[in-house]
């Protein structure tokens, strides 16, 4: 996500959130992660797979950016434990879709940038 906005592309806020739509980041990464499936029958969940991976990263990044700028205990906040619930059900997805997928497909994405 930095070198996404070290490009000029989005920008963070003093409220700590970012000035590019999850869409746009998403798209981003998607760009620059293209992953191809040995067999063709496992390339639409490799997709979801990486996508589910891309909004985890995107969302912890957020999460972590909410928690250094909290006063308070991160259960204390609202925004912390909603961005940390939606951190918990893309990850969920993202292993969902990978038990779909061979051990071969799985470490392909581990090895990747985005893991």
């Amino acid at each position: 996500m930095t070198a996404f906005l070290e490009s000029g592309q989005g920008q963070y806020n003093e409220a700590g959130s970012h000035g590019i739509s999850m869409r746009a980041f998403v798209g981003e990464i998607k760009k620059q992660t293209v992953m191809k499936a040995k067999i063709k029958a496992n390339q639409s969940n490799l997709n979801k797979a990486v996508n589910w991976l891309a909004k985890y990263n995107s969302f912890n990044n957020e999460r972590d950016l909410i928690e250094g700028n909290l006063e308070v205990e991160t259960y204390e906040s609202k925004e912390w434990r909603r961005i940390n619930k939606k951190c918990e059900d893309s990850f969920e997805k993202y292993e969902e879709y990978c038990d779909e997928l061979p051990k071969y497909e799985v470490v392909k994405i581990e090895k990747s940038e985005l893991y």
